[in-house]
């Protein structure tokens, strides 16, 4: 984003965005929602990790990358700016079944 535009614009750019990952990230989790292939444990508190996380993480980072490209970003599976990866396919941190 450039500097000269305003708060009202780079929130209506990040809202559009938004719409515009969910319903793409979404249909990939709607498409996948009875072909689960892979479960990691994360963490203590019984939180699971799917190939089908890793499949639809990338679609929503790749777009906020390309529209923000100076902004860094914390998401839950790749870490802070894509660095922590864990379990179905890549550096495995847990147990994983196959189902």
């Amino acid at each position: 984003m450039e500097r000269s535009e305003t708060i009202e614009q780079t929130l209506y750019v990040a809202q559009t965005l938004a719409e515009k990952v969910i319903r793409t990230a979404g249909q990939v989790v709607r498409d996948s929602f009875d072909q689960l292939t892979c479960v990691v444990e994360k963490g203590s508190h019984g939180g699971v990790v799917t190939a089908v996380d890793y499949e639809s993480e990338p679609i929503i980072w790749e777009e906020i990358t390309q529209s923000f490209p100076s902004h860094a970003i914390h998401s839950e599976e790749r870490g802070h700016n894509g660095q922590a990866m864990i379990g179905c396919g890549s550096r495995s941190r847990g147990g994983r079944y196959g189902l």
